[in-house]
């Protein structure tokens, strides 16, 4: 359906900004991206995976060739069996805000305890299975494609933890 491709099309670009945005977290300060147009950006996109999570439990899945569309399935297969092991755990392990979750926990200038709970963040990036499956319905080209993203993303990281490791060594 249309809404399917424009949802899959949502999902691609979040997963995309995901991917490069969480280093940046991890590296800068806590809140470097509280400002807008960042704060919007970054508001937007968690209402939209916590959206994802809920059509999660209500989009039919491809099983041995067949798409299975019975509710009680679908939430268990989300769900995992056993319960802990699907999308469902992986998916509230990333949206939840951690960092609002522990906010008085840690003082500000405790600049390692929020690191940690950013790390939590990263679970997002497990979500690139999505971009390439998204890749194979829509593009020819995927391969091309999935090999220079793969390529960027890396150098990002790359980038990232070596700034990282500069910061830490000179304060």
């Amino acid at each position: 359906t249309v809404f399917r491709q424009v949802w899959d099309g949502l999902v691609a670009f979040f997963v995309l900004y995901s991917a490069f945005f969480i280093p940046f977290s991890l590296v800068f300060p806590y809140n470097v991206f509280d400002v807008s147009p960042m704060y919007e950006i970054n508001t937007a996109q968690d209402f939209f995976w916590w959206g994802d999570m809920a059509l999660s439990f209500r989009t039919g899945f491809e099983h041995n060739g067949h798409v299975v569309r019975d509710s009680k399935e679908i939430f268990w297969h989300y769900i995992g069996h056993p319960p802990g092991y699907g999308w469902f755990t992986v998916d509230l392990c990333a949206n939840m805000p951690w960092e609002k979750v522990f906010e008085n926990a840690f003082s500000k200038s405790d600049r390692k305890a929020i690191k940690l709970l950013k790390v939590l963040k990263l679970s997002k990036l497990l979500r690139l299975s999505k971009l390439l499956k998204y890749l194979n319905r829509y593009f020819k080209y995927r391969h091309m494609i999935g090999a220079a993203f793969s390529l960027i993303l890396l150098s990002h990281l790359l980038a990232c933890a070596w700034f990282e490791i500069e910061i830490d060594t000179y304060s």
